[in-house]
């Protein structure tokens, strides 16, 4: 099992909609040329947190299945721009994870610049046991 963190794309998408579907459909996603391929490298069972530009993180869960890919945003012009994986496990933590909770955790500021952010061992289950502490039924198998 690896950790990764992976951003709901509010920075190109203001109006949070990408992030909405995610929470919505418990899906993890990414777009477009350069960054949508990096859903290929989650496993099943790998841990994937949700962060959200300006929030933190504010879901995540354990990826299951084969990467599906469709047209972003439903237009036929963007066709298979989006590809995605189901969570097997779903969380949503009481209150976001900060950025600054995250600095003091890790020793050190996260670079959250990127779509998608490969997490050692350790900072990924220290963030995990951090979430589970803010979630009711948090298990993951």
């Amino acid at each position: 099992m690896k950790y990764y963190m992976v951003n709901t794309n509010k920075k190109l998408d203001p109006q949070g909609n990408d992030e909405k579907s995610m929470l919505q459909e418990q899906i993890v996603s990414l777009y477009f040329d350069g960054q949508k391929q990096h859903i290929n490298k989650l496993n099943d069972g790998d841990v994937v947190f949700l962060y959200s530009n300006e929030t933190g993180i504010v879901a995540g869960g354990q990826v299951w299945g084969e990467t599906q890919k469709r047209d972003y945003k439903g237009l036929v012009k963007l066709k298979n721009e989006e590809y995605f994986k189901n969570f097997k496990t779903f969380f949503k933590p009481s209150e976001p994870v900060t950025i600054k909770q995250m600095t003091i955790l890790f020793g050190k500021k996260p670079a959250v610049i990127r779509a998608f952010i490969p997490l050692s061992d350790a900072k990924g289950q220290i963030l995990f046991d951090t979430i589970a502490t803010k979630v009711r039924h948090l298990r993951v198998a």
